[in-house]
């Protein structure tokens, strides 16, 4: 699924087409938390250019660290039941922390200059989120 709010946005449609469809492979193609281990050779399949996920990674849409991409809107555009949600096997998730209010990751990095409440990834599904409450 993909958030409209998210893809209906003014940011998002200023990007390049191929980034737009980048977005959307990368989202199909991510494990449970949104972390896409295989965007390069995604890339080279579809023909689209580093450029298009550099214009992502710089219009916020994806973080990438090291040969990874994360969904930065994951939680906006999914939402999985607990008895179907598999934790990434990456270890780079590690390096990720979801904002509380916003539901949008974040590096660590990014989060010494935001003011609010972040909880790690790998601690996230611990908590109570409603949304993720069985169905």
């Amino acid at each position: 699924m993909f958030s409209k709010d998210v893809i209906d946005s003014d940011e998002f449609a200023d990007l390049p087409t191929d980034s737009k469809l980048l977005y959307f492979i990368v989202g199909m193609n991510s494990d449970d938390e949104g972390i896409c281990k295989s965007c390069k050779m995604l890339m080279k399949i579809h023909g689209i250019k580093t450029e298009y996920l550099e214009e992502l990674i710089n219009a916020k849409f994806v973080i990438q660290i090291n040969k990874i991409v994360v969904v930065r809107h994951w939680l906006l555009n999914n939402q999985i039941r607990r008895d179907r949600f598999h934790p990434s096997s990456c270890p780079e998730r590690e390096l990720i922390s979801v904002e509380a209010d916003t539901k949008i990751y974040y590096t660590d990095n990014e989060i010494q200059s935001i003011d609010s409440y972040f909880t790690p990834l790998s601690e996230y599904r611990q908590r109570d989120n409603s949304e993720f409450s069985e169905i």
